[in-house]
């Protein structure tokens, strides 16, 4: 009883071990339990320095931090050649600008627009990248996968289709005008597909051609600013910014090939700081010399001949950042001393051409066809020679062709 007293109150006498001593205490007890089964036969084992899983810690974050500025490195430079759209803040403003180069291209390769074009020419690459370029524009100010559905017809020539997601993706077709169509009128019409609401936002507008081009070559000539005209008239009249600018580019000219655009809208500052209302009406009067004093400068100096060259190129050497400041260097925006006002929130991502139709989708369109209808083109692909048993689905979009047989038929029918 006496030894067992003594025990307990050197038990309780001992000091609370802290949490490395625990780790050391537990690799004791459990080595002096097993020494107390196997005859009292002490282990050498040495348990780890107390630094150790520190130590792979950081070395795992380094790891991963290390993997991160691979990645954000990797991207910086594919953002540097590849095509992208860029948007920021510069004082009152709200800036966009796209380059699309790869992407018109793109375009051109899956509908085969300049398999009969020369380089000099390529008018249907042209035509549709001048609306690619406005649609992309106007969708970077939407979010997630809200989009831009535009149509522009051009004349009596042709009808340019593009939609465009805020993600940067877009898809498109260039079609003939109907036969009916006005030969001097442009016609836009554009929807907003926006998230929380059950219908499209449409607005149309309408502008005249200049009747002096005797034909198609003759207009493309100035073709980017007859688009850029039509899609500055939706702004002015569906934008509720105080002021909206818009500046398409596209040259064919090998090797300096390049295509994209500008758009500058003022919705005022985003997150401004001051709180007393005599400092607020201070900088919206601020804001509003700047506005005018802007537009006057945009109107009088942006030309597609020389500002629009001088920022795509720019674009291929220092990234769109890059040429978006130098571009706004003899702006209002700038100071005295050559630096424009800090670009704020910077966020740039790629764009494509890409289309997210799939077979699978074609199939559920055909299924929920009438079954006369579905028997009578099943009847079709079996007697004709030219199908060979199969029926090819385009997609109206991005012309791609999704084959369909007899069998995919025969079990939506047994479906």
């Amino acid at each position: 009883m006496c030894c067992g007293d003594e025990k307990a109150q050197a038990r309780h006498a001992a000091p609370r071990p802290s949490s490395e001593e625990k780790t050391h205490c537990h690799h004791h007890s459990t080595s002096s339990n097993s020494t107390s089964n196997n005859n009292f036969i002490h282990s050498t084992t040495t348990p780890p320095p107390s630094n150790f899983s520190v130590l792979s810690c950081n070395v795992a974050g380094l790891r991963t931090t290390l993997e991160r500025m691979s990645f954000n490195a990797l991207r910086r430079a594919r953002l540097l050649k590849d095509d992208a759209i860029l948007r920021c803040h510069v004082g009152p403003f709200d800036i966009s600008a796209v380059r699309s180069t790869h992407l018109a291209r793109n375009a051109a390769v899956r509908w085969h627009w300049d398999d009969h074009a020369t380089t000099a020419t390529r008018p249907q690459r042209r035509r549709w990248a001048a609306s690619s370029n406005a649609s992309l524009l106007v969708s970077s100010y939407l979010s997630g996968e809200e989009r831009i559905r535009a149509r522009m017809s051009y004349g009596a020539e042709y009808v340019a289709l593009t939609e465009a997601m805020a993600t940067g993706e877009i898809r498109g077709s260039l079609d003939e005008c109907p036969s009916a169509a006005k030969r001097d009128l442009m016609t836009l019409t554009v929807d907003k597909i926006l998230y929380g609401s059950n219908h499209a936002f449409s607005s149309s507008v309408e502008s005249s051609l200049p009747g002096t081009l005797p034909d198609a070559d003759a207009r493309d000539v100035t073709l980017e600013g007859d688009t850029q005209k039509v899609w500055q008239q939706y702004l002015n009249m569906s934008e509720q910014g105080r002021s909206s600018r818009m500046l398409l580019l596209h040259r064919d000219n090998d090797p300096a090939e390049w295509s994209g655009g500008l758009m500058v809208k003022s919705m005022g500052r985003k997150g401004s700081s001051r709180v007393d209302d005599e400092d607020k009406d201070k900088e919206e009067d601020e804001d509003d010399e700047l506005v005018k004093a802007f537009s006057d400068w945009w109107d009088e100096s942006v030309t597609i001949e020389t500002a629009g060259s001088m920022f795509m190129s720019q674009s291929s050497e220092v990234g769109l950042e890059g040429a978006l400041e130098h571009f706004l260097s003899d702006s209002p925006l700038s100071s005295s001393s050559g630096s424009i006002v800090k670009m704020e929130n910077v966020r740039a991502k790629s764009c494509d051409f890409h289309c997210r139709c799939t077979r699978d989708q074609f199939l559920r369109k055909v299924s929920m066809l009438p079954v006369p209808e579905i028997l009578e083109i099943l009847h079709e692909m079996r007697s004709s020679t030219e199908k060979n048993g199969t029926l090819d689905l385009t997609c109206h979009h991005c012309n791609e062709h999704h084959p369909m047989s007899c069998e995919d038929l025969e079990s939506m029918l047994s479906s």
